[in-house]
């Protein structure tokens, strides 16, 4: 089951936010719990107008900032990056329920830091570089008894870009992950290699060094 709880920042300036924390109340049962922000307001209205806390139904208009899963622990960003909040923002913090838990009570909790002094701030984008395209297999079918690899390739980066970290997810579905990309002289640098794929490690990985995409040269 999804769920979403929004709620008002009440925030009249911009912010910044620098670390991200989850802590699970069932962490047997909250597959993983993403933070969003809403400039429509319709999401804090959706969750106003239902008996009980949160509502069902889907995610309207946001923009997606962070995710915590299983094995996973604070987001941190580098000194003086963050994540902009533009004031007036509603918070909308989505939880994925697996099976089990009709009768319990979740007390999931979420800690965000802020840049105290938001000057001359680098900002951070959270995407998925690799969401969308099609496996060169074709479409993402697993036959009975079988084992195949499928391979996924993004468009080359238009502009810089510096990478913190990675995160794979495949829940019960993958036997081994890896990610790497190809520099302008053809260079293959490794972001990732999981040879034996575990559930409860589908989290962030942050790199020990920033990972520098530069444009592609036309």
């Amino acid at each position: 089951m999804y769920h979403y709880f929004a709620f008002h920042s009440g925030f009249q300036d911009t912010v910044y936010v620098n670390q991200i924390e989850v802590i699970p109340g069932l962490p047997q049962l909250v597959h993983h719990a993403d933070l969003h922000y809403d400039l429509s307001g319709t999401s804090f209205y959706n969750d106003s107008i239902t008996p009980t806390p949160g509502f069902s139904g889907g995610l309207i208009s946001n923009y997606y900032m962070n995710a915590w899963q299983p094995g996973g622990g604070v987001a941190t960003y580098p000194n003086n990056w963050g994540i902009m909040v533009p004031p007036g923002a509603d918070f909308v913090f989505e939880i994925h329920y697996g099976p089990g838990g009709v009768g319990q009570v979740d007390t999931t909790k979420m800690n965000l830091r802020f840049i105290t002094q938001p000057q001359n701030v680098r900002k951070v984008n959270v995407g998925w570089l690799l969401n969308n395209p099609i496996p060169s297999q074709g479409p993402l079918i697993i036959p009975p008894n079988t084992v195949p690899t499928f391979d996924q390739e993004s468009s080359p980066m238009p502009s810089s870009r510096s990478l913190i970290a990675i995160c794979p997810h495949m829940h019960n579905l993958g036997a081994s992950y890896t990610v790497w990309f190809v520099t302008l002289t053809g260079d293959s640098v490794p972001l990732i290699d999981i040879p034996a794929w575990d559930f409860h490690w589908q989290k962030y990985y942050t790199f020990q060094y920033i990972q520098k995409f530069l444009p592609v040269q036309g």
